[in-house]
């Protein structure tokens, strides 16, 4: 016990905020400091903000003596990272809402460690975005006709591997034609069940637009359209949807350009007004007439890439993802999902002649 008037001794001094999170797992522990090692900056803390076991995948937001960065482990193999890489750089560069890549400290953009391939980009502060709110949805419309655009001019470097998508559609349709047609044999044989109800409602009218996409695609510019711009002039964004876009006081930046290819920009435009049109209960015409109005102001389309954006929007893609999980993948599935895209479908089938014109 100490005396009375006795000075206190001085408090212990407090322990410095750890480098890595306590919650990181031990082989990140161990990997992490190796990677971020190699760069220029010096690390004060790391926070993780999603890791994913099984993809392999990883984000990190990491504290340093120039600001905040984020870490990611891309989980992808070192060639498609090369090819991301150059896009990517080739997109920052050419004005793309895009985060920039932090380059190592041998110039080098990606660093890998243990397998796995890890990249530094500059943090982006800002807020998710809804696509109920119309503002947010012309922002992110226009962020992708900026990305699009952003493409013009790109070339692969030697010795990178081209990732592109051209030429692929034909195959695509007929090979989820041909699954369509084995779903429902498979159906019919337990026709009881309420998914497989659903689904025989309304698989001969998605085989029929199945069709008529089929041979529309063989009589459209699609191969010229291939063969003039083989590989590709326009990158997409293989995973474009609310959860990858941050709102900034400057606006939107698109996030997880780890699969970026090259493709036509209809593929971008199709799934997008698609889901959209979902969320709004239905087919929509006037959806795609706003998200055509927007995009065009930033990215105008020529008449054969509206011509082909019209053909993907025939196909019955939404029907056939609606009974993947069921069918291919042996997933649970709602029945009110199959049901919503019979409806679809149907829709989309009863006023063909009203929109498919506007988009030749």
């Amino acid at each position: 016990m100490r005396r009375p008037g006795s000075s206190s001794p001085p408090p212990p001094p407090r322990p410095a905020p750890p480098l890595l999170s306590p919650h990181l797992q031990l082989p990140h522990r161990q990997q992490l400091p190796d990677v971020l090692g190699r760069y220029q900056f010096k690390t004060h803390r790391v926070i993780p903000v999603q890791v994913e076991a099984d993809s392999g995948k990883g984000v990190w937001q990491v504290e340093t003596d120039r600001g905040t960065v984020c870490l990611k482990r891309t989980g992808q193999p070192a060639d498609r990272m090369a090819f991301s890489i150059a896009a990517q750089l080739h997109l920052a560069a050419h004005g793309a809402p895009v985060p920039r890549l932090i380059p190592a400290r041998d110039g080098t953009f990606a660093v890998e460690s243990a397998g796995q391939v890890y990249v530094v980009y500059q943090w982006i502060s800002g807020r998710s975005v809804r696509w109920e709110n119309r503002d947010d949805l012309q922002a992110s419309v226009e962020a992708l006709a900026r990305l699009h655009g952003a493409s013009r001019g790109f070339t692969v470097p030697a010795g990178v591997k081209v990732f592109t998508k051209l030429g692929r559609w034909p195959d695509h349709y007929a090979e989820m034609e041909e699954r369509l047609q084995k779903w429902k044999v498979q159906a019919e044989q337990q026709p009881e069940v309420r998914f497989h109800a659903h689904f025989l409602a309304g698989v001969d009218t998605a085989l029929e637009l199945a069709a008529r996409a089929r041979a529309a695609l063989a009589t459209s510019p699609y191969d010229v359209l291939v063969q003039r711009t083989w590989p590709g002039d326009t990158l997409v964004h293989q995973d474009f949807g609310p959860s990858n876009i941050i709102m900034t006081g400057t606006g939107p930046y698109l996030l997880d350009l780890d699969t970026v290819t090259l493709e036509f920009p209809a593929r971008n435009l199709r799934k997008l007004m698609g889901e959209l049109m979902q969320s709004k209960g239905g087919w929509r015409s006037d959806i795609i007439d706003e998200v055509l109005g927007w995009y065009t102001k930033i990215n105008p389309l020529a008449a054969e890439h509206l011509h082909l954006l019209g053909i993907d929007l025939m196909f019955p893609n939404v029907f056939h993802d609606s009974a993947k999980n069921w069918f291919k993948k042996n997933k649970p599935e709602k029945p009110d999902r199959m049901e919503r895209a019979c409806r679809f479908e149907r829709e989309k089938a009863d006023t063909l002649t009203v929109w498919l014109p506007k988009l030749r």
